[in-house]
Parts: C-alpha cells; structure tokens; sequence
C-alpha cells in the first residue's frame, strides 16, 4: 500500500512538471501548492465529453490521447509532455478596425504552401486570438506575421502572467517550444506584444493569449529588449497618450541564408534562425486618410557577439535609420501589404510628428 500511495504521487509529479506547475523539488513541493492550481480532469466531471462535443480540435487530440484539463480556471489540453491552450470564440485581427478596411498581409504563392493548416479547416491557415490574429510558417516554425488592433482608448493595465503554451489547431511539429529557447540568449520574442492587446472587456484573456508559442520568434535578448522593446514603447505609448487606434503587423525576415539552430542539439530537428525582424504600424489620419510606418531591426551583430545592448532610441530621429519603404518590405518578406503601397511614400507623415514627412531618411536598406 505504501508503494503505491508514493508511486501515485510520482505520477501526479510527472503530470505537474510537464505543466510547468513545479520543478525538481519533490512531492512536497505539489503539497504546498494551492489546490486550485492542480490540474483537473475534466474528463472525470463530464465536461469534457460536452466539450469533445463542440470542438475537431479536441477529438482529434483525444483520438492520440490528450487529456482536458481545469488549472486554476483555465482548460489547458495535455498531450504526452506537452500542454496546449484551447482558443475557443477568439474573434482575431479586425480589418474594419480603422474605420477604413485593411486587409491582413497576403503571402507571395512562392511561400504560400510553406503557411501551417490548421487541422479544424485545412483551408484556413490564419489562426485568430483575441484582438489579434497569425499566420504561421511550418517550415520555419515562427510565425509569417502577425496582426493586431490596438485600442489606446481602452487599454487596461493587467499583470504579466501569461504561460508559453501550443496551439492545437495546427500541428505541434509546426511550432518551436522551450526546447529552442532553454539554456541560452534567445528569447521567445513576442511578435504581438502583450500590451497591445490588453485593452477592453477582455483585456486579461488579451494577455494571456500572446503566451502563445505560434507568436513567438528566435530574438536575441539584446534586441528584444533594447531596441526592439524600444520600438514597441513608441507605437504603444503613442496610441495610449493620445487613444487612438492603431493597427501593427509584424513578423521575423525569412532568407535562405539564415543561419542554423539547433540549440545546441537539444533540438529534434534543426531550424534557421531570423537575421532581421519587421514591424508596420498603420492608423487612419482625419485628414490624409490611412498612414503607415514600416521598420526593418537586425541581430546579425547581436548573433555575432558584436551587439551593443546598451543602445537606446529616445528621440523620433533615433529611429529613421530602420525605417524601410512598403515596396522593399514586400520584396524583403515575399509578403504583400494591400492598401499601404501608397501610405508612407513621401505624402506620408510620421506617427510621432504629422507635420514632418520622413520619406528623406528612408534608407535603401536597413542593415543596423
């Protein structure tokens, strides 16, 4: 009977751990934690069978094994050591958002067949969030791009909480986990930034929701929290001061000449990790009608050890040596951006000062 009693609690260690709920700490460690935070099954209950019901996803992983569970008021799916997030009634990007319609990006048909299928709709390829919405490349295993609504008007300040977690409307084998990003200075870079959806109603499930592995890409800590971070500050800290909407697209560069990753062999497959990283942010002018900015950041020197990671951009100007035209973002990402062709040539203006058009210091390539 003793055996068995520890061998139970081994077990419910084993299913904790791949939770991420502990560590290498020992039985005792589950024992003080909050029971709430216990996964449960709910299976058990019948609510799973009423949710195998409404949902292909969770028959289909059901069929290989997966289990439902409640943490702490959340469902999460298990599927051998990896947990999943059931991402029911997310609404996605919204192109109305503006006030003037703005498509998602449109993948180039020279990578079109390289975007992942999502096993409910193997027609549909764009996976929808709340407030934002991705598109993900099975190849790569990073997302295409990403698109978001920003509402400066409603954005709500929610804690940082959120656990990285799989889709499972799309294969598991299309995605990196932490085992791309453990033991080393790559970080799982938010390609929508979490703050950008925390607004409105549900702006906490708008947080939560960005801890997501299929937004998250191979970016250096140097970049992803200096620069990169910097950047993000501007767009966000615009829309807030001055509650306006805003709509970001975002996204790694994909070459050919990318260089491999394997994590040190802790990967099961190699992938290439991005030299270059993209951003456009666009919003409605009462005047001028639809604007956009378009941003080009590299990491060749921070993956080379060159970087300098005490660099900041405080002023407007710090940031025109990464600003890149539409035209030669399309040529750079094999995507195509429908209505922005023509809204940051040099009619355009920038989104910290109107009056000042910036086409001069647009450079021919942004290589910094």
């Amino acid at each position: 009977m003793t055996i068995w009693v520890v061998g139970h609690l081994v077990e419910v260690n084993s299913n904790l751990k791949a939770s991420g709920f502990i560590h290498n700490n020992g039985p005792q460690r589950a024992a003080r934690k909050n029971v709430s935070d216990l996964p449960k099954d709910l299976f058990a209950s019948g609510v799973g069978d009423q949710a195998l019901e409404n949902s292909a996803v969770l028959k289909k992983m059901v069929a290989k094994g997966g289990r439902l569970h409640d943490i702490n008021g959340e469902k999460r799916i298990q599927l051998g050591n990896d947990w999943f997030r059931p991402y029911e009634n997310r609404e996605g990007y919204d192109e109305n958002f503006l006030g003037t319609r703005l498509e998602m990006p449109q993948l180039d048909p020279s990578v079109a067949d390289q975007a992942s299928k999502r096993i409910d709709d193997p027609n549909k390829s764009e996976l929808e969030y709340t407030h934002f919405s991705i598109v993900q490349n099975k190849e790569r295993k990073m997302p295409f791009f990403t698109a978001v609504n920003i509402d400066g008007a409603q954005v709500k300040d929610v804690e940082r909480s959120g656990k990285w977690l799989f889709d499972p409307r799309i294969p598991r084998e299309d995605q990196l986990g932490n085992e791309a990003y453990k033991q080393n200075d790559i970080d799982r870079g938010h390609m929508v930034r979490r703050r950008d959806s925390t607004w409105g109603s549900n702006a906490e499930q708008g947080s939560t929701d960005t801890f997501v592995y299929t937004n998250a890409a191979l970016q250096h800590k140097d970049l992803n929290q200096d620069e990169w971070l910097d950047l993000e500050d501007r767009i966000l800290n615009k829309a807030d001061a001055t509650d306006s909407k805003m709509t970001v697209f975002t996204g790694p560069v994909f070459r050919d000449d990318d260089p491999s990753f394997d994590n040190g062999g802790k990967m099961a497959e190699p992938t290439k990790i991005p030299q270059e990283f993209w951003k456009v942010v666009a919003w409605n002018d009462p005047e001028k009608g639809l604007q956009s900015e378009a941003f080009v950041m590299s990491q060749r020197a921070d993956l080379a050890g060159k970087g300098n990671p005490d660099e900041e951009l405080v002023n407007e100007a710090d940031f025109n040596m990464y600003r890149v035209p539409i035209s030669q973002l399309e040529e750079m990402t094999k995507l195509k951006f429908p209505g922005l062709s023509k809204t940051n040539d040099c009619q355009s203006c920038s989104l910290m000062d109107p009056s000042k058009c910036v086409s001069e210091q647009i450079p021919t390539l942004a290589t910094a």
